[in-house]
Parts: C-alpha cells; structure tokens; sequence
C-alpha cells in the first residue's frame, strides 16, 4: 500500500507466471464520497450512509454482493443477432448465400465494438455469436472473449457460447 498523488494505491500480485498486478486506487472525493478504480473496469463510487438512516438489515459475511449496473442493449446488434440466428433455422441453409452475410455481419459487429457502441450482457452474448459464426482462430478466440464479458455482465448462460 502507498499512496500516490493524494490517493491509497493498493496492490495484489498475481501468482499466475508472466500476470500483472490487480492495483486498486482509493480517492477520497470529499469527508462523504470516495471512488476505486480498478483497470480494465468503470470506476465504483462509494458514499459514506448517513448515520441516522434505518438500517438495510444485517450484513451475511457467506454472501456475494453485487453492484447492479444496467446498461442499454444496442438495438442494431440485436438485429444483426436476430438475422444470425434466423439464416440458421431455415429449413434448407443455403449456404452460398449464408456466408456472404456472416462475413457482413462480422464487419459490422467489429465496426461497433470499435466503436464502443456494446454495453450491454446482451451485446456482448450477440456479438459472440457472430464472431463464432467467423471463419479464422482470432474470431473464434474473440467469441470466446466477448461471451465471458457477457457472462461478466450479468448473462450467466453466455457461458455456452464461450466454451463452444
């Protein structure tokens, strides 16, 4: 622990070989706020309750907390799922015409991710899909990625697709 321009940097080494360090950084915003920011993830703030406020209820030391967030599903990347998924019930697939539209569905998947367009569980499950639906290793290695960023996000069943 140390502190680094006004802020407590804490920090836990990995045993894993070749990982990095998790470092957590503690900023106190005023007597009543504070933020962690933890790379890779959006910052958390905390804010002292007020002492005179009723009580939730009693704390469970065997219990996970979490911090519900709800982010908004991007609804093109819904429908670029939706026609996925569609080309692939069809009664008789023709594939000639199939693979066309994956390798479109592809593109416009990696324009939104670049874009920063993906928020949402449901995105990131979609978008999982198509990669897996690509053609070379990296796509596959991405649907892999970007289901367990699902999963990550509140989608516990996108775990299938990051293990298919």
């Amino acid at each position: 622990m140390k502190v680094v321009d006004d802020d407590v940097e804490m920090s836990f080494d990995d045993p894993a070989p070749n990982s990095r360090p998790d470092v957590f950084r503690f900023h106190q915003m005023d007597a009543n706020h504070a933020r962690i920011n933890y790379e890779g993830m959006e910052p958390f703030e905390l804010i002292r309750s007020d002492t005179k406020a009723p009580q939730l209820g009693s704390w469970n030391a065997d219990r996970n907390y979490t911090r519900s967030i709800v982010r908004p599903t991007n609804a093109e990347m819904t429908a670029i799922f939706n026609a996925d998924q569609a080309d692939r019930r069809a009664k008789n697939i023709d594939w000639s015409k199939v693979g066309p539209a994956d390798d479109q569905r592809l593109a416009r998947t990696k324009e939104l991710l670049a874009e920063g367009a993906l928020q949402s569980g449901d995105d990131f499950e979609h978008a999982a899909f198509v990669f897996q639906h690509g053609n070379k290793p990296d796509d596959f290695l991405q649907a892999h990625l970007l289901a367990m960023i699902a999963v990550a996000r509140g989608k516990p069943g996108a775990i299938w697709i990051a293990s298919a």
